[in-house]
């Protein structure tokens, strides 16, 4: 009897219990305001239902802790008198701010939170009921597209998405990866509402984060663009595989993340992945020593060639094989060993016969393992020259001159011509008497001596 009334009871608790809380029932748990695609500075609304459970008519207060910003208005406010079973619509109207983000910190497209709405009834042990209220807007700065060029031992090129995989990358390969950013908010020629137009983008950052950095060679990983609306910007980011990078998968996590003119948020984030394979056997012929390149006369050719092992195993069998097949040659060089990641050398010599004709002709040279098993190859081009040999040169004979005599030669006698007495034609009166005085005394010698000749010779 006693269990009885116990059982009776915990029922009664219950059905009171239930009663009550089942008193005022909303029909949301969290009102949500916008979406992706709503616009900002503009207001915004949402709508949810009330229902008096009770066995009795409840007033019904609403109100709210969002901030002020967003002029909040609640239709209606309050409700007298709601009759048992009866329900009511709210209608909550919240005003978008122009600076109201789109992502949160890690650039995905989100609902914030802006605060709540109270629900309190006077029915009896009703407890408060709270609604949580968000709201979302429209984000504007988004990835257009993307590529990344892969180059190699070939060049290839790869769309990039959310979630890309690019596979097969070597060792050495180098990576560019181009991409667009879009500005969607339009410009004022498109629309007639001037809100939400010409809205620009300064100081967008664009990053790439990756999950390793040991295994590339980053020249660059983040840029900044400026974006005006409705245009789309480019920017370009390279990398090179490291030429020892292991086996292995890394993420790359691309951000593109701005704030509109007004200081809301935008952006997107991109995740893809970078997989390098090393294969078991790879020799990368690194330089090639191709002497001469123009051959003439001397037709001997002497041909090395470094080697780098990116492979995943030591190559103690490597050599080089070079191959002219329009002159059906085949050489190939010594073994040579070469562990992972080092370099070595191999060289060959070979002679182009003297009969093969004046012109450019390809060399194909290969990396060898296992000794004869083809690896990678590259093409290099020589030419051959038609060889002209010089003609011996005949000297012409040397003739000698008998020496030339010449006659003696016979000097004229010298006449000595004595020189005129010139007297001057204008004289002073003693000049003239001076000279007539030496005129007389040369005259009296010259007698003298004529006479003293004539007595001598007379004499004898």
């Amino acid at each position: 009897m006693n269990n009885m009334k116990k059982l009776l009871t915990i029922l009664l608790c219950l059905v009171v219990l239930a009663t009550a809380v089942s008193a005022l029932q909303v029909s949301v748990s969290s009102l949500t305001f916008g979406g992706n695609s709503q616009d900002r500075d503009t207001n915004v609304t949402s709508t949810f239902t009330i229902k008096n459970n009770a066995t009795t008519a409840a007033n019904i207060t609403l109100s709210h802790n969002i901030a002020s910003k967003h002029n909040t208005v609640i239709s209606p406010s309050s409700i007298q008198n709601l009759a048992s079973g009866a329900e009511a619509t709210i209608t909550v109207t919240v005003f978008v701010p122009v600076d109201f983000d789109a992502v949160n910190e890690e650039l995905v497209e989100t609902a914030f939170t802006i605060g709540k709405l109270s629900i309190a009834s006077n029915a009896a042990n009703e407890s408060t009921t709270e609604v949580s209220a968000t709201l979302q807007a429209r984000n504007r700065l988004r990835y257009k597209d993307g590529d990344m060029t892969i180059t190699g031992a070939t060049t290839r090129t790869k769309t990039i998405r959310d979630r890309t995989r690019v596979e097969n990358l070597k060792p050495g390969d180098s990576l560019q990866l181009d991409i667009t950013v879009d500005n969607q908010f339009p410009d004022t020629s498109r629309r007639d509402d001037r809100r939400n137009t010409d809205v620009e983008f300064r100081d967008v950052d664009i990053r790439l984060d990756f999950s390793s950095e040991e295994d590339f060679q980053i020249d660059e990983d983040q840029d900044t663009l400026s974006i005006d609306a409705d245009n789309e910007e480019a920017t370009s980011f390279s990398f090179d595989v490291e030429e020892d990078a292991a086996d292995r998968t890394h993420t790359v996590d691309l951000r593109i993340d701005g704030r509109d003119e007004f200081g809301a948020r935008h952006g997107e984030a991109l995740r893809f992945s970078l997989e390098i394979k090393r294969d078991p056997h790879d020799l990368v012929l690194r330089s090639i020593d191709f002497s001469p390149l123009r051959i003439g006369c001397n037709r001997n050719v002497q041909l090395t060639a470094t080697m780098l092992n990116r492979g995943r195993v030591d190559e103690r069998e490597a050599a080089i094989q070079t191959e002219v097949s329009e002159l059906g040659i085949i050489q190939r060089s010594q073994i040579v060993r070469i562990d992972e990641d080092d370099t070595g050398s191999a060289n060959l010599n070979f002679k182009i016969q003297d009969n093969v004709k004046a012109g450019t002709y390809t060399a194909r040279v290969f990396s060898l393992y296992d000794t004869a098993t083809k690896n990678n190859f590259k093409d290099l081009t020589f030419v051959v020259e038609e060889c002209k040999k010089e003609e011996p040169t005949t000297q012409p004979p040397v003739i000698t001159q008998p020496p030339v005599v010449q006659p003696p030669i016979i000097q004229p006698p010298v006449v000595i011509t004595p020189e005129p007495i010139v007297i001057p034609s204008e004289t002073t009166e003693e000049e003239t008497a001076s000279y007539t005085w030496a005129l007389v005394a040369g005259i009296i010698v010259a007698a003298a001596l004529l006479v003293f000749v004539i007595i001598r010779f007379a004499r004898r």
